[in-house]
């Protein structure tokens, strides 16, 4: 029976995660065919290339080639089998540790009993390397002084011998021939010796460890590990697992424990549980645990792998259904950055200015107090979270005159005028509970004059303006529809706009950019500037999960958007599979309408600014807590059956199933049915 880790597995995956920071999560992978890990590493979000590579040698230092036969990876390890030109086979298994280890795990196994020789070796800037820290105790340390860490290279168990020397300046490639290492080689191993550079022309230093292993009947057996850790002491290297266990072995077992942790999600249609799981797995592989807050940080894949505060509030939309203590504690982490003027940084630690595009923290924090309410977290969060909508109105205010001037920002301050409502609705209503219910009118005025400020903004945008505008309208204010700013006429005319197919609703809805005329089309094809500010007909995750999110709000007595709600489910969830294929699963910045292709310039591992999970629950499960309790009212998906189990919504254990026969949640154990199309309330007094 597989283990749940193994239902991430791809062939073509490059990322491993710790759970911790520790990561092998190259953006643009160029040596996942040779062994090691010479791409980029990351390790408390700051990155370390190259890692290590090795060398499979004979005798007399000649590198004995290596064809890759197969390669397949989790989260937890990635597998690669090898045939070596002597006639010998090898299985690697890369994984990643917590505390910053790198570890490559070899079996090697011959028809007739052999020796072969393993160097695990790296390059490291001379001019980065304090010579005086060069040194061997059963491991080979150093300390980078520009990064402000430890290293530790070695051979787990012992190490046949090793060497640390100058070296010319080498192309980066993990060649071994292209290493002073073959002319160091005597007497079947390394000089074991510290010789720094010397001369003008060495540039580098060369860190190995060897090991000899004799290949026998049973095959043979070698680990290596490389460990990384910005503090003042060097910890130790991970001590040899014992006789049956490996280290990759120890990787799965946390892996499966935070699987296990996982509401469970089956479904009659495979593709809504393959992205419920690999949406949870995305997630945590692309994660940081703070060391002293125990708290998880989601890192934008890409170059820098920084910690984007505004992609926070839409990420914390799904990680409530996972864990809403550390939902909550991540709010508190993210305040806790905020500058003097109220606004926060784009970006997780940034002493520059305030981020350029207002994040929609009001859904955020009444999503995450509608799951889990907490009136201490409400009494902490509250006054930080007034500063912020103030500047955030002030924001608004700026974006509204702008679009005065200028027709075409009337979108973006439609966007603003609509996170500065939604932040400043929230803290209306949780005055009494924060311990300050003087200012639940304070927060009703900020509300009106937002909410003003977006109707305005409305009226200029091009999506209300008449069909030869359409083809450059914005889908930004369609995020109005949640809110009861807009008019009857209004939410009608945004309604027909957003379910016209040469519009917005197009096969794979929604694009940030309306189609219409044969620019539009050929900028649906066309790769994404900043995902953040839509600029083109591209359909990008983030915003198409804010507009489902309106639309679900809108969608009570509009059957129409129903209807239309549960088919953006579906497609949204078939659009992160490359060509429908479920073993090729995608999490792209931004989609092609018409196709569904994802954008070529991220990795498999994507971007991670979804909120899927909480799409797949709201909508095709229609559970939906809010300030009382828990509506449970799924849309049609038209399909046999959805199922989840383990949720904790409120203090309750929930779970819900649709079928044919209905809507069935059971409440602490307790079940509660109701007939197809009808609402199921539970109040929190049931």
């Amino acid at each position: 029976m597989s283990e749940p880790v193994d239902r991430l597995a791809l062939d073509d995956s490059a990322g491993l995660s710790a759970l911790d920071g520790t990561a092998f999560a190259p953006h643009a992978p160029r040596w996942l065919d040779s062994p090691g890990f010479w791409d980029e590493c990351r390790v408390a979000g700051r990155t370390l290339a190259p890692g290590f590579s090795i060398a499979v040698v004979d005798a007399d230092a000649r590198v004995v080639p290596l064809k890759l036969v197969s390669r397949r990876g989790t989260p937890a390890e990635l597998v690669a089998e090898y045939r070596l030109a002597n006639g010998m086979t090898a299985t690697e298994v890369r994984s990643v540790h917590p505390g910053g280890v790198f570890v490559s795990e070899w079996r090697l196994r011959a028809l007739k009993p052999a020796v072969v020789h393993l160097v695990a070796w790296t390059v490291a800037p001379a001019a980065a390397v304090a010579a005086s820290s060069v040194r061997f105790d059963g491991a080979l340390d150093w300390m980078d002084t520009a990064a402000r860490r430890h290293l530790s290279l070695a051979a787990l168990g012992e190490s046949t011998s090793w060497v640390a020397v100058g070296a010319g300046a080498l192309d980066l490639v993990p060649r071994w021939d292209a290493t002073p290492l073959p002319q160091l080689w005597a007497g079947e191993r390394l000089p074991s010796v510290v010789r720094a550079p010397a001369r003008a022309a060495e540039t580098l230093w060369c860190l190995a460890v060897h090991r000899r292993l004799r290949v026998g009947d049973a095959g043979g057996t070698a680990t290596f590990a490389l460990r990384a850790v910005a503090e003042t002491a060097m910890p130790p290297v991970p001590v040899t697992p014992s006789p049956g266990h490996t280290l990759a072995g120890a990787s799965r077992a946390a892996w499966n424990a935070a699987l296990a942790s996982v509401p469970r999600l089956t479904a009659s249609d495979p593709f809504l549980e393959v992205a419920w799981e690999r949406r949870w797995g995305g997630l945590w592989q692309h994660a940081e645990r703070a060391a002293k807050e125990r708290t998880l940080l989601t890192v934008r894949a890409g170059a820098g792998h920084e910690v984007e505060l505004r992609a926070l509030p839409v990420i914390l939309r799904d990680l409530v259904w996972l864990d809403s203590a550390r939902a909550q504690a991540l709010v508190v982490q993210a305040l806790a950055q905020q500058r003097r003027d109220g606004a926060l940084p784009a970006v997780d630690g940034a002493t520059s200015g305030p981020d350029s595009s207002p994040a929609d923290w009001g859904a955020a924090v009444r999503a995450i107090d509608d799951v889990d309410p907490n009136d201490a977290w409400v009494r902490a969060i509250h006054p930080p979270l007034g500063d912020l909508a103030n500047w955030t109105l002030v924001h608004a205010e700026a974006a509204a005159e702008a679009a005065a001037d200028e027709p075409s920002r009337a979108d973006a301050a439609v966007h603003a005028g609509v996170c500065a409502w939604r932040l400043a609705r929230w803290l209306e209503d949780a005055a009494e509970r924060a311990g300050v219910p003087e200012q639940s009118g304070r927060w009703r005025d900020v509300s009106a004059r937002a909410g003003a400020l977006a109707s305005r903004a409305l009226g200029g945008t091009l999506v209300l303006r008449g069909p030869a505008a359409n083809a450059h309208a914005s889908a930004l204010p369609f995020v109005v529809l949640g809110t009861d700013i807009p008019t009857r006429e209004q939410v009608g005319a945004l309604t027909r706009a957003l379910l016209d197919p040469d519009r917005f609703w197009t096969p794979y809805p929604i694009p940030a950019r309306a189609l219409g005329d044969a620019d539009a089309l050929w900028r649906s094809a066309e790769a994404l500037g900043d995902r953040n500010i839509p600029d083109a007909a591209r359909v990008i995750p983030w915003l198409t999960c804010a507009i489902g999110d309106a639309m679900l709000a809108q969608s009570g007595d509009m059957p129409e958007l129903r209807a239309a709600l549960a088919q953006l489910v579906v497609r949204f969830v078939r659009m992160h599979f490359a060509d429908g294929d479920l073993r090729r699963p995608v999490a792209s910045g931004d989609f092609n309408p018409l196709t569904g292709d994802a954008s070529p310039s991220l990795d498999a591992a994507g971007d991670q600014h979804t909120s899927l999970a909480d799409l797949i629950l709201r909508v095709a499960l229609g559970i939906r807590p809010h300030a009382s309790g828990i509506r449970v009212d799924p849309l049609p998906l038209g399909i046999d059956r959805i199922e989840v189990t383990g949720l904790r919504v409120r203090g309750r254990t929930l779970a819900v199933r649709v079928d044919a026969l209905g809507v069935t949640a059971t409440v602490d154990g307790v079940e509660h049915h109701a007939a197809p199309g009808v609402a199921l309330d539970l109040n929190d007094a049931e």
